[in-house]
């Protein structure tokens, strides 16, 4: 009865540290990322300007890489293609066994510059780790990915938003029934409503992260930016986690709201600018804001729990003080009686 007792004594004390622990790495993992943390993105250098391993295409995957090849040349710039060539030349592709995380079939190293695709996996998914391949670099320890940021073994910053905005060119021009990084993907698709597709493209095929936040600093400061880069990541990396660390269901959703809110006042100052230059109707302005509030993630769905964290005030007040601070022609009384007559 003593050993009994003094084994469970154990195991609730092993426990207690454990949970400790978690708090505090959850805790870490909560803070906003520091802008003067980000690496400075390097100039890119060209050492091939079009696919010469034409024995790419002998291989299992051949197929599969001939149509990625085609559509990249025949969709993007030249400009926008540097790290693609750089890369495909020496691509190589494997099929491994691994871990299969967040339902991915494949993963891209960019060190090595190989993809490991799982084994029995579905082949499609394929192109969604060649966009991880032609938007990749490396320079001595530092990953340059899309909007992807890290040190080797060590994310800085991007991986939910650069998951996110694979997936929206994956499905774009290589559909398929493949459902990965769902939440991520919406909201990146989101924010490529606020930059545009063409200039989005070309800042992620130039792993071009630095040039992204300077395009959102033209309607919300960098702290607000780097807050809601730092939020994404955290909910894609905890989000699966509420089943034994009850204690993250209100982080979670702190973090979930508060990129909507980001989301939604970038949006709302762009159309307030574009508005005021003329570039819109009132009418335009009101209907495009209505229907990107309409398209904002309210529910999240988990294998575990589910989050609701719609904040009809908090927007309303956003669109208030937005409309304020921009001293447009219209109030708010005004752009509510359109949207009503528009619905």
């Amino acid at each position: 009865m003593a050993q009994f007792l003094g084994n469970l004594s154990f195991i609730f004390i092993s426990y207690l540290v454990y949970r400790i622990n978690m708090d505090k790495i959850i805790k870490d993992q909560a803070q906003v990322k520091d802008y003067d943390k980000l690496l400075h993105h390097p100039e890119l250098i060209s050492y091939y300007t079009n696919l010469i391993n034409s024995e790419l295409y002998n291989s299992k995957f051949g197929p599969y890489l001939k149509h990625f090849v085609t559509t990249l040349e025949e969709t993007f710039s030249q400009t926008d293609l540097t790290l693609f060539y750089n890369n495909i030349n020496n691509l190589e592709i494997k099929n491994k066994k691994f871990i299969n995380t967040f339902n991915t079939q494949g993963i891209y190293n960019p060190f090595k510059n190989e993809i490991n695709l799982i084994e029995n996996g579905e082949n499609e998914s394929i192109y969604h780790e060649l966009l991880h391949m032609a938007s990749g670099m490396t320079m001595n320890d530092e990953i340059y990915c899309g909007f992807y940021q890290a040190k080797r073994n060590t994310i800085v910053i991007g991986k939910a938003l650069n998951e996110g905005y694979t997936e929206v060119l994956h499905q774009r021009y290589f559909p398929s029934s493949t459902k990965i990084y769902v939440y991520e993907k919406t909201i990146a698709s989101l924010l490529e409503l606020i930059i545009g597709s063409k200039k989005m493209s070309s800042l992620y095929l130039n792993a071009n992260l630095n040039g992204l936040i300077t395009e959102l600093t033209k309607y919300v400061s960098i702290p607000e930016i780097m807050e809601f880069l730092s939020a994404l990541d955290f909910v894609m990396n905890n989000i699966e986690k509420t089943y034994y660390l009850t204690s993250l269901k209100e982080i979670l959703l702190n973090k979930l709201t508060y990129i909507n809110l980001f989301l939604f006042k970038t949006y709302v100052v762009k159309c307030g600018e574009e508005y005021q230059n003329k570039q819109i109707t009132l009418e335009e302005y009101v209907k495009q804001i209505s229907d990107y509030k309409d398209n904002l993630v309210i529910e999240l769905k988990t294998k575990y729990r589910n989050f609701w964290f719609s904040d009809e005030h908090k927007l309303e007040n956003i669109l208030n003080q937005t409309i304020k601070e921009q001293n447009l022609k219209y109030g708010l009384e005004e752009i509510n009686a359109l949207k009503r007559k528009l619905n």
